[in-house]
């Protein structure tokens, strides 16, 4: 269940790109109200749903804002590799891009034909093992209807997109959609412009998902979905 470098790079954006709004609107106010701020998520907890996160400190400092700048920008210049490359794969060449780019064809070339940056291909970060384990626990408590590990934990942000509902109620759906968990596969984790992504796949009585859960490396939780595993290329359970 890794992400291709091309998924990776999406996810990356738009994590980071929510770093930057949040910091920002933290200078703006330079507070607000604490229940506002925090780690926060954009959509709710869905059975079949999705959520984008970002993580930043009530009232963020100066040096929050601009490592989360600092964030955006080399996420997007991986973004923007990833893409001459495949512009070169497709036939392009160095004068189109160097148009589409704004530039000329010679820095076109020389920016993207030389070695990409370190920090581009740098290796990304593990994921501590305390923080697999607890998004583990998690998926079985959503996955159980034992919701208490779910509440103590969950930022406010994301507690303010349910708009009142229940834990209950975001995650009864899912039972009767997917059926109770049979297995599950070892969790699998990435850190995406700061945040946590962790995933598993599980087989259910009714379908398989894969079920996924987005965390701050404060051990917030932003967000938890399931995914269906599409049967054509689900693996038989030994």
């Amino acid at each position: 269940m890794s992400l291709s470098p091309q998924e990776h790079v999406i996810h990356e954006l738009i994590a980071a790109q929510a770093l930057v709004i949040d910091a920002l609107s933290d200078r703006r106010g330079d507070a607000g109200s604490a229940g506002d701020a925090d780690d926060g998520v954009r959509d709710a907890v869905t059975p079949e749903g999705s959520a984008s996160a970002a993580s930043s400190p009530a009232a963020a400092p100066p040096a929050a804002s601009l490592a989360a700048a600092a964030q955006l920008m080399d996420t997007a210049e991986r973004a923007l590799h990833l893409l001459v490359q495949d512009s070169r794969r497709h036939g392009l060449t160095w004068a189109q891009i160097g148009e589409s780019l704004g530039i000329s064809r010679q820095a076109a070339q020389r920016r993207f034909s030389a070695q990409v940056p370190a920090k581009i291909t740098a290796p990304r970060h593990e994921v501590p093992t305390q923080a697999i384990k607890q998004a583990r626990d998690l998926m079985t408590d959503a996955a159980t209807g034992r919701f208490d590990r779910i509440d103590a934990c969950a930022s406010p942000s994301l507690r303010s997109s349910m708009q009142g509902l229940s834990w209950q109620s975001v995650f009864e759906p899912a039972r009767t959609i997917f059926g109770d968990v049979v297995r599950r596969d070892e969790p699998t984790a990435q850190v995406i412009a700061g945040l946590y992504r962790i995933t598993a796949r599980e087989e259910r009585t009714l379908r398989a998902v894969e079920a996924e859960v987005l965390m701050s490396a404060s051990g917030a939780l932003l967000g938890m979905h399931y995914n269906p595993v599409d049967a054509d290329a689900a693996e038989p359970t030994p």
